[in-house]
């Protein structure tokens, strides 16, 4: 039979005995206890303190509310009240002469044009500019010239309007006045300074001397002799038209105030120059410098412009222009 020692049945009923007090100890402990005394919470000491501290959160959230408001409605106006996605939809979906509407000027079409040599470019209005076919940013640009006290000396100084295309000027260059049927006054200098009529000699001319002439500044000035030094002079005032951005209607417009000293040229030494030199020319390529020396490597110097056709690099064309530059051989 299973049965338990006088000390496990003693220490069972201590057991049992602590558990019982420990579960009835709090409906019989308070009343050994005496009496806790109020705690005095200091409510009113910091009251206003959390007052302000509220008000502050609150205007602080109002602020932000509102900014955000104001930079949504901004974005609402910008995108017409829609996402960039949905905007670009729209603008995608309206038709192509509507969007053109938007920012072109009305233009009575009834209205004949003006007469040949009629109108004066320094007091022509953007209405008659826009019937003439002018684009928008060209006769805003031609106004501004204007009103900064620029005037047009002649009819072909119309086409130094920057971004008039040639074909443009072309259209519409026949409808205005040209030399004494302009403005009076036209003649007088303007404040940056005078440039005289005078004839340059280009393949000596420094950039000072070329600024002299009317309708070349620093830019053209610039182009024009760097240029000169690649190619070692120019052999022909025609030949000045091929400088890199210089427009062919300001090179009429300056061509009679140029002249060329074919003489003055330098001489390309095709049959001393390595291949790095001769590629600098603006008539050869790298490998067509390249085949040049090569070829005379190989077949020993050039006596003569046939010469140059055995190396099959060069057309016809090219070697006419190079001629000039070179010395062959004896």
């Amino acid at each position: 039979m299973f049965a338990l020692t006088r000390a496990e049945r003693s220490y069972g009923i201590f057991v049992l005995a602590i558990g019982c007090i420990t579960m009835t100890a709090p409906y019989w402990l308070p009343s050994f206890l005496p009496e806790p005394e109020p705690i005095a919470y200091a409510t009113d000491v910091y009251a206003e303190e959390v007052t302000v501290w509220l008000a502050a959160v609150e205007a602080r959230k109002d602020s932000v509310a509102a900014a955000r408001a104001a930079r949504r409605a901004a974005f609402d106006r910008r995108f017409e009240r829609g996402s960039p996605r949905e905007y670009e939809e729209r603008k995608r979906r309206q038709p192509k002469r509507e969007r053109r509407g938007s920012y072109t000027p009305a233009i009575d079409y009834t209205v004949p044009l003006p007469a040949f040599e009629t109108l004066d470019p320094n007091n022509v209005d953007s209405t008659t500019l826009f019937r003439l076919g002018v684009p928008r940013f060209i006769a805003l640009r031609w106004l501004k010239f204007r009103e900064r006290g620029g005037t047009f000396v002649r009819r072909a100084d119309i086409a130094k309007l920057y971004d008039l295309e040639d074909s443009t000027f072309q259209r519409i260059s026949d409808y205005f006045l040209d030399g004494e049927g302009l403005q009076p006054g036209f003649e007088e200098p303007r404040p940056r300074g005078v440039r005289e009529t005078v004839v340059v000699e280009v393949n000596s001319a420094t950039a000072e001397e070329l600024k002299r002439v009317r309708g070349i500044g620093d830019y053209y000035a610039n182009a024009i002799i760097k240029y000169r030094d690649r190619l070692g002079g120019f052999t022909s005032v025609a030949q000045i038209a091929e400088t890199p951005r210089l427009r062919d209607s300001s090179f009429r417009a300056v061509r009679a105030s140029l002249q060329v000293d074919p003489v003055a040229v330098d001489i390309l030494d095709v049959n001393r120059w390595d291949t790095k030199r001769l590629a600098r020319h603006p008539y050869l390529t790298y490998a067509q410098a390249r085949t040049l020396v090569d070829y005379r490597r190989n077949h020993g110097a050039y006596a003569s412009a046939s010469d140059l056709y055995e190396t099959v690099v060069l057309d016809s064309a090219t070697v006419r222009r190079l001629l000039p530059y070179m010395e062959f051989a004896e």
